[in-house]
């Protein structure tokens, strides 16, 4: 964004005669001093430099000549500018100079000022020199170059997987690139702060642009969960500072987090549990996805024919649900025989686990699993009474 800077001389009184017609009307062999300004303009943009003259007519020039002057207006010495050669109240011109050229430096800075004026105004020494009534004034008119941000460059896709990152890149131009800038921002969208994603640097309501950079770059991460929750949306959306920057045309920018969500399945190690040896069926519980350093739990239905804490148990301990730390869960079926259970035929039972869906993670192809409780404490028992039967005929 360019401005200019204008140097206006400002003359007060009706048309005047020369200053040496001036210095004679006076009397006396005192000088007559006057001030003009250059005609280019200045600028903080590029620091482009203006310049105005102290001049004397008349008088002894073989010696030096201090001119005292004062600095008004709304721009601040030091601050809004620099003059060179530096003086604050007075500008010498050297002995047999009739002149002192005066540079006027303006100085970028990182603040919305609109238009700013330095006046400089002659000072009169009644002992030393006479002022020229019609050139005793220069005023110079500072345009801004303000700080304008945007945001310039966005990597939008980021997921939880891995987790891949997305990216902001906060843009400055104009002002003082040496003074750093902090940034007003807003966040919003369906993704949380914290819960769902952080963001390098850290930063809630601002991010900094350091002194000599052009840019900050804003790294999204995402936080795998243990939740269904689908793409969610992180947007950053820059705000005004009426007193540091102005917002280009870009402010706002959106990062698409695809969701991890986890997918929990169930597989049978051993799918068959015997009461005669009372060896155990087993089947596993796993996970893909989310946020395997936290535990989840899994709701669990289970059927079938066989009945759960009479015909067998389950290692660890459930009814309808099972919990995961890690990546899986192996869960132990161990059949139950009480005493006096061996007249009795049931026969071969069945124990189905089913999966139950909920909204902290996703159903898999493997959802399902049917173990046998094999009843061959009846084929030991048939076999028992066969043998008591042989042993009665022998005996006859």
């Amino acid at each position: 964004m360019s401005h200019w800077i204008y140097l206006v001389l400002t003359l007060t009184g009706a048309e005047s005669p020369s200053a040496a017609t001036f210095a004679a009307s006076q009397g006396g062999g005192l000088p007559t001093v006057s001030i003009s300004s250059s005609a280019g303009p200045a600028n903080e943009l590029g620091e482009v430099t203006g310049s105005f003259e102290v001049s004397r007519a008349g008088g002894d020039i073989s010696s030096g000549l201090t001119v005292q002057i004062s600095i008004g207006g709304t721009a601040t010495l030091g601050q809004d500018f620099h003059l060179q050669p530096a003086f604050v109240t007075a500008v010498s011109i050297s002995a047999n100079q009739t002149s002192r050229l005066v540079t006027f430096e303006p100085l970028a800075d990182n603040r919305l000022e609109g238009e700013e004026a330095a006046v400089i105004t002659l000072i009169a020494d009644q002992t030393a020199y006479i002022i020229d009534p019609t050139l005793n004034s220069a005023s110079i008119t500072i345009l801004d170059d303000p700080v304008e941000v945007e945001l310039t460059d966005a990597d939008a896709e980021a997921s939880e997987a891995g987790p891949e990152t997305g990216l902001f890149t906060i843009s400055r131009t104009g002002g003082n690139i040496d003074g750093a800038i902090t940034v007003q921002i807003a966040l919003s969208g369906s993704a949380s702060l914290g819960s769902d994603y952080t963001l390098s640097p850290s930063f809630v309501t601002a991010a900094t642009i350091a002194g000599g950079e052009t840019s900050r770059v804003v790294t999204l991460t995402p936080r795998a969960d243990n939740l269904a929750e689908g793409p969610e949306e992180a947007t950053v959306t820059l705000l005004p500072d009426n007193t540091i920057y102005n917002l280009g045309e870009t402010i706002s920018g959106t990062v698409t987090i695809a969701d991890d969500a986890p997918v929990i399945q169930i597989s049978s190690n051993d799918a068959l549990a015997s009461e005669l040896t009372l060896d155990p069926a087993s089947f596993t519980v796993s996970r893909t996805g989310g946020d395997v350093t936290t535990s989840i739990t899994v709701g669990i239905a289970i059927g079938g024919t066989a009945t759960l804490n009479t015909d067998y148990s389950l290692d660890p301990p459930f009814v309808t649900a099972v919990s995961i730390s890690g990546e899986e869960r192996l869960v132990t079926l161990t059949p139950q025989v009480p005493f006096g259970d061996l007249p009795d035929d049931e026969g071969e039972e069945t124990v189905i686990i089913d999966l139950v869906p909920s909204s902290n993670y996703l159903l898999g192809p493997e959802d399902s699993v049917t173990l046998i409780i094999d009843d061959r404490d009846r084929w030991f028992f048939d076999r028992f009474e066969d043998t008591l039967r042989v042993d009665a005929t022998v005996e006859q």
